[in-house]
């Protein structure tokens, strides 16, 4: 909309100070002139707010632009409808459209911090806001306290880790995460169980899973939610036999620490996490064979990651007594919500490695763990990710399979305009 430029009234009005001391002797004015001339000024007035002003403020580029909507002829009654119109605001609601408003000319640089603040609520959680938050400093490696932390700024020192010890944990700083040091979910998720004293090829746990709502991530850290690498097989000591085991599956809240009666993190949980069906698993422990038949020493499948298949352990049968490899654990899922920046940190979300047959010479390889799900949302995106599936683990120098790879894992970034 053109800038409206309403007209000036330029006239000069004066009735009074023109004429002399004595009108009628001095000027020549009858009483009836004198009258006419004391009316001159009002008259141009009325001509120039009736005929000139006020059409300028009907008119499509005055007046109607803010909400007048004709009905009325004076000024004072034209500006009660204009902030009527608006529910007492100047422009009235609705009236600023996207067509209105002029490519590029809202910038970040003209948003205020409390607007960026409000914009932020809007889409993080508002259940947040019920917490205090003060400024936190990681200077020595630390576990977050239960599945949530709230903070105003948030700073990791370099060489220092905050560990994400529950199966789920959400992070929210209001201003910025400074992130030199790590965070880590590693061993968070879904934990392996031990096949057998007799043998120690049990396999990696999965990684846990942390969700991060911040304004902006600066630093050079790094997040790890990296699956953990599956045992290599030992020399086997057992006199019976028994195949690989499953790998480890569950449910991703994994309320633990008192947990269970938080119903923010519900909340939370069920919001952001609906998408996804199964925590990362963790890796099958591998088999073993003493009996003749060397076919159950096979190696652990990888575990799965919600939307990617871990690596299958070796099946070959053996050509005497073995081991299989454990199976690797799964990567973990990394999201990030935030209305700035991402900096050039480090996301790992990749599978372990499965164990190797390790001495011996007859033995299957573990599976690779599949890679883990990275998901951005905010204004740009610098970070380096990983999301490879794990190696599979390699055979007996004699008989066996090595493992197979992990599946890679996702990422999806959706960036605010």
């Amino acid at each position: 909309m053109a800038k409206v430029i309403l007209t000036q009234q330029t006239d000069t009005l004066d009735a009074h100070s023109g004429l002399g001391d004595k009108p009628n002797t001095n000027d020549g004015l009858s009483a009836t002139q004198l009258k006419t001339r004391y009316d001159r000024d009002v008259n141009r007035n009325k001509t120039f707010l009736n005929g000139t002003l006020i059409a300028e403020l009907q008119a499509n580029d005055g007046a109607y632009a803010i909400g007048y909507d004709g009905t009325e002829d004076n000024v004072g009654d034209m500006l009660n409808t204009i902030i009527s119109a608006g529910t007492g605001t100047i422009p009235p609601d609705g009236t600023i459209t996207e067509a209105k408003i002029v490519d590029g000319s809202v910038t970040e640089a003209k948003i205020s911090d409390s607007l960026a603040q409000n914009i932020f609520a809007s889409f993080s959680p508002s259940p947040f806001y019920l917490y205090d938050a003060s400024d936190k400093t990681v200077s020595v490696d630390e576990n977050l306290s239960g599945n949530i932390g709230v903070y105003n700024n948030l700073t990791i020192n370099a060489t220092k880790t905050l560990t994400c010890t529950n199966r789920t944990s959400f992070i929210y700083v209001k201003e910025t995460l400074t992130l030199n040091g790590d965070i880590s979910t590693i061993n968070a998720g879904m934990q392996a169980t031990d096949k057998s004293a007799t043998s120690d090829n049990q396999g990696g746990d999965g990684a846990g899973n942390v969700i991060i709502f911040c304004k902006s991530i600066s630093g050079t850290g790094n997040i790890y939610a990296s699956g953990g690498s599956g045992y290599d097989a030992t020399v086997y000591t057992g006199t019976s036999q028994n195949n690989a085991g499953s790998v480890v599956s569950g449910n991703l809240a994994g309320l633990t620490n008192g947990a269970n009666g938080d119903k923010l993190f519900n909340i939370l949980f069920n919001q952001y996490l609906v998408a996804l069906t199964d925590a990362s698993d963790a890796g099958a422990f591998g088999g073993y064979d003493g009996t003749s038949s060397y076919t159950y020493a096979v190696g652990g499948h990888g575990g799965d990651s919600p939307y990617v298949s871990g690596g299958a352990g070796g099946l070959a049968s053996l050509s005497d007594k073995g081991s299989g490899g454990g199976g690797a654990g799964a990567g973990g899922t990394v999201i990030i919500i935030t209305i700035g920046s991402i900096s050039a940190i480090g996301i790992d979300v990749s599978g372990g490695s499965g164990g190797n047959a390790g001495v011996q010479s007859h033995g299957n390889g573990g599976g690779g763990g599949a890679g883990g799900l990275v998901n951005i949302m905010g204004v740009s995106d610098s970070s380096v990710k990983t999301l490879t599936g794990g190696v599979g683990g390699t055979a007996g120098t004699t008989s066996g399979d090595a493992g197979t790879v992990g599946g890679t894992g996702y990422y999806e970034f959706f960036e605010l305009a």
